[in-house]
């Protein structure tokens, strides 16, 4: 089962244990329940890829794109694994000169493989503070404590997450049988150097937590207490599936974990979205998708067909099935502007009619459906074979040929032995005289009679007429039943050979699902196709958030413009809340503002029209100008949990460190108030660091931060010429002298417009959502003296009133002191003046 080419290099033991130039490449795989994960080290950068566990297609795309990439020498997968992904996978193998290996399953430990990672040296080692770096209040944290070494689990534990998601099953179990190779290949020591998410060229890359962040999707409980099943909610894939069919909903879920790059494709699925959404084809699309209502999930069916299991009902479906695909091909061709468009034009070459009239109608005339409606079970039609209908011929007038022979065995033996006597046609056990009586010894004794069983009142004989019988027409149940199964599976075997024209149609089926939803939904909802450009840039007008707006009565779109250093004058002051940057910060935006006011939503919003694009759905903007993003990145807000040993705010560092570790300058990254998780100044640091950093970097991303950390917008420490400066504006009732109180109305305006917005309104905020006034105006009066630096005075308020009296005179004393000009007074003089100072 496994193959093992003689050049694959192995390192010898003279050689350096860190020596990676004889090493291979090595790739390992694993799919399950229609899901991926798996591992590739590249022995020239000492790197271990990671690809999380994602969505797999019924052809395992996913997976020959992860082998197009890696080009492994060696690949490793489970003994479990579906026969033909092996068989892709050992033909593709063999193309390139590399060796394939089947694994038992049982190597494939999730566990196991996060204890592997866990025990990788580079993740064993923290950086430590110096001394020097300390400030003086932590100066009671000696060298020595700096010396102690981090407990080496924990640390990597929690330095795991800069590199991937250990809850990735799958991949964690590719990690394992992986690592275990390279332990036998390097004796004595790891060669792994660092770890990277393996980003596949042909596909965006979003991970499981940005997919929830942007609420993709959303599961919701049943209602009932008592039930374990759940529903889409309110999420991106609920308002976009408008499918008819299952394979539409799960390709569907296919392409929103899976969002294209290619501008090409993308280009192919915006003109057919475009086309199906023309007013001359209207109804056209309402016939299509009333024809894909019919369509089962065949794919199903025809695993039952080989499997011998099918039933009526599955029949049943082939043959609707062969129905609707001749009458989608005729509505796809009465589809008008098809000419321009490349995915219908491929529909309607896979939409062979020929094919499904055939299958229709060569199992229309072997079943007979009312007979099999009444009998629950396959019939076949009469003249479909001579000897069957004989057979049944002579079934159907059975009962009169078996009164006949009883009533002839009654005329030959006495009434006082067998009251009354019955012939019987018992499938299987053949023909039997059954006599009413509780005494079968006087039977016994009747010439040719031989006993056969008995039940209740009733006896059972065989004759010489029963074995005439079994001989002359012989066990007709049974051989009309099987006859028919013989016939049903001749039918069987001349279905499945349509089978790979059936799923080729049921791929073009699900595809036409796929796009007609988007066009429903891009009309429900007044989406409009976005343009794809090959700039780095994101050009939004009058965008909206495609969830929010279908919780409020009005929604305020907003416009965005994001670019790499690129000089932006296309919004022009005709515009009424025109973004407008400069040529350095066109590709980083800060957005400020007071508490609730939409930031958040904001940030969502830009990236859920930048995914829906890349999905190949129209968006909820005016217009919108894109540049293909390789990747999207979200920091989530973290909830903390017992079962995960980092805190909120180390979760928020590993999540930044992987952002950093992987986004490329084609990435979009997303931080929505990053650094509030410790202290204000420490937070606000490390935002700093993080901005500058992005800013500084040759590749840098596509940035949309948030933040409440307002004294970093200074000349010193974030200028405002560095970054795209974005608000949202509110209005509040704030008159002189007029308090504001509960109940009183904050306006959210919901507009972006340009530049900072220095104040939160947090205590504005805080009184309208219900906080007692006293509090809010303390707040207040302690928030502006910290503001002033005067901390002295919070300090003071519970100092006696005799230590506040020497504190005032200590004051003038000093007050006097810096007043008095000591230049100007005799030797004598000075102690007369030094005394009137000191107040004595």
């Amino acid at each position: 089962m496994s193959t093992q080419p003689d050049h694959v290099p192995t390192c010898t033991g003279s050689e350096s244990e860190n020596d990676t130039s004889c090493a291979a490449s090595i790739a390992a795989v694993v799919c399950q329940s229609g899901r991926v994960g798996g591992a590739y080290f590249d022995p020239e950068e000492s790197t271990l890829y990671l690809l999380e566990d994602t969505q797999e297609s019924s052809h395992y795309d996913l997976t020959i794109m992860f082998l197009e990439q890696t080009h492994p020498d060696l690949f490793l997968t489970s003994s479990n694994t579906d026969e033909t992904l092996i068989r892709i996978c050992r033909d593709f193998i063999s193309n390139i000169g590399g060796a394939f290996q089947l694994r038992p399953h049982r190597e494939f430990n999730a566990e196991r493989g996060r204890e592997a990672l866990f025990s990788l040296d580079f993740l064993d080692h923290a950086t430590i503070l110096p001394a020097s770096n300390l400030r003086a209040h932590e100066s009671d944290i000696t060298q020595e404590h700096l010396s102690l070494p981090a407990p080496g689990r924990q640390q990597a534990a929690i330095r795991i997450g800069n590199f991937s998601r250990p809850e990735a099953i799958l991949c964690m179990s590719a990690i394992s049988v992986l690592l275990d190779q390279l332990a036998r290949d390097h004796e004595g020591g790891t060669i792994i150097q660092s770890i990277k998410t393996l980003a596949l060229e042909k596909v965006m890359h979003i991970n499981a937590g940005a997919l929830s962040y942007l609420q993709v999707f959303e599961d919701e409980n049943h209602a009932s207490v008592h039930s374990k099943k759940t529903k889409e909610g309110l999420s991106l894939c609920g308002i976009l599936d408008h499918t008819q069919t299952t394979l539409g909903n799960n390709l569907l879920r296919t392409w929103l974990v899976r969002p294209l790059v290619c501008i090409s494709a993308l280009g192919s699925r915006h003109d057919a979205v475009a086309c199906l959404l023309r007013d001359d084809n209207s109804a056209t699309a309402d016939t299509i998708r009333i024809h894909l209502k019919g369509i089962n999930h065949i794919p199903q069916t025809l695993a039952l067909l080989k499997k011998g299991r099918a039933r009526l009902v599955n029949w049943t479906q082939l043959v609707k099935f062969s129905y609707h695909t001749v009458m989608l091909q005729e509505a796809l061709q009465c589809l008008s502007g098809v000419q321009d468009v490349a995915i219908i034009r491929q529909l309607l070459e896979t939409f062979d009619a020929s094919t499904p009239k055939e299958m229709g109608a060569a199992i229309n005339e072997i079943i007979d459906w009312q007979e099999s409606e009444s009998e629950a079970r396959l019939c076949v039609r009469q003249h479909v074979d001579v000897e069957l209908d004989e057979w049944r011929r002579v079934y159907q007038g059975l009962d009169s040929l078996l009164s006949k022979v009883a009533l002839k065995i009654r005329d030959e033996i006495s009434s006082t032995i067998a009251p009354t006597i019955n012939v019987l046609y018992i499938p299987q056990l053949g023909y039997l005289i059954c006599v009413t009586t509780d005494d079968i010894l006087p039977l016994q004794e009747v010439n040719g009679w031989v006993y056969q069983f008995s039940s209740e009142d009733r006896a059972y004989f065989k004759s010489s007429e029963m074995h005439d019988l079994d001989h002359h027409i012989g066990d007709l149940h049974t051989a009309i039943a099987g006859n028919e199964v013989e016939i049903a599976h001749r039918l069987q075997q001349q279905i499945l050979g349509f089978a790979d024209i059936l799923m080729t149609l049921c791929e073009s089926i699900a595809e036409l699902d796929c796009l007609l939803s988007f066009a429903v939904a891009s009309k429900l909802y007044g989406f409009q196709r976005p343009h794809m450009t090959d700039e780095d840039i994101i050009n939004i007008k009058n965008g909206r958030h495609p969830l929010i707006q279908q919780c409020v009565d009005t929604f305020v779109p907003n416009d965005a413009y994001i670019a790499r250093s690129v000089a932006i004058t296309e919004l022009t002051h005709s515009t009424p809340h025109a973004i407008r940057t400069s040529s350095q910060c066109g590709s980083i935006t800060i957005c400020t503002g007071a508490n609730a006011c939409g930031k958040s939503v904001y940030l969502k919003q830009i990236a859920l029209i930048v995914y829906m694009a890349q999905v190949g759905c129209f968006v909820p903007a005016d217009s919108a100008t894109i540049g293909p993003v390789d990747k999207i990145f979200a920091l989530l807000q973290t909830q903390e949990s017992v079962s995960k040993p980092p805190s909120a705010f180390m979760s928020d560092l590993n999540q930044v460190s992987y952002i950093l570790r992987n986004c490329t300058s084609r990435s979009l990254v997303l931080l929505d108030e990053f650094g509030k998780g410790t202290i204000p100044s420490d937070g606000a640091a490390l935002l700093c660091g993080l901005l500058r950093y992005l800013h500084r970097h040759p590749s840098y991303p596509k940035v949309i931060a948030t933040t409440h950390f307002h004294d970093i917008f200074q000349e010193r420490i974030l200028s405002p010429t560095l970054f795209n400066y974005l608000h949202l504006q509110v209005i509040l009732p704030d008159a002189p002298g007029k308090e504001l109180l509960p109940g009183t109305a904050v306006t959210y305006l919901y507009r972006v417009v340009p530049g900072l917005s220095v104040e939160s309104h947090a205590a504005k905020c805080a009184v309208l959502y219900g906080l007692p006034s006293r509090i809010v105006k303390r707040a207040q009066y302690a928030s502006a003296l910290l503001s002033q630096q005067d901390i002295c005075q919070i300090l003071a308020e519970d100092t006696p009133e005799h230590e506040k009296q020497q504190l005032r005179d200590a004051e003038d004393v000093c007050r006097r002191f810096l007043a008095w000009d000591i230049r100007h007074d005799h030797a004598q003089g000075i102690m007369h003046q030094l005394n009137a100072v000191l107040g004595r």
